[in-house]
């Protein structure tokens, strides 16, 4: 079987079958593997994009972390982080624009604002 345990592996694979992180989908993945010539799964940390995804791919993948003031939720400055590797970066929208940087009496759509986010991008 095609199985490797490793992060952001080397070189390109012919297929990539998107999995969640739930058992019965690994095994699933496992068999096609098995079935498919020329196809291998990599296993390796992940994060749903929101708190914690830079630290995954900075501690798994060999990503660097950054950090740049932007415009935060209630238009206060907020220090926010994100990863680079070579031509890639990734940020995390609640890094700049989360809950956690709005006190509860604050929690407004109609109030608050996912400016910062744009500008990380930026």
């Amino acid at each position: 079987m095609g199985y490797e345990k490793s992060c952001c592996g080397g070189g390109f694979l012919p297929g990539i079958v998107g999995l969640e992180k739930h058992s019965v989908g690994i095994l699933q993945a496992e068999i096609y593997a098995e079935k498919s010539k020329g196809v291998f799964v990599v296993g390796f940390g992940v994060s749903d994009g929101g708190e914690g995804s830079v630290d995954a791919l900075a501690e798994g993948c060999g990503f660097k972390k950054r950090s740049a003031e932007v415009t935060g939720p209630t238009g206060a400055r907020v220090l926010a982080e994100y990863a680079v590797k070579n031509f890639a970066a990734a940020i995390e929208t609640a890094a700049a624009s989360g809950l956690t940087l709005i006190p509860y009496s604050e929690h407004n759509a109609l109030i608050t604002t996912t400016y910062g986010t744009g500008e990380l991008v930026m």
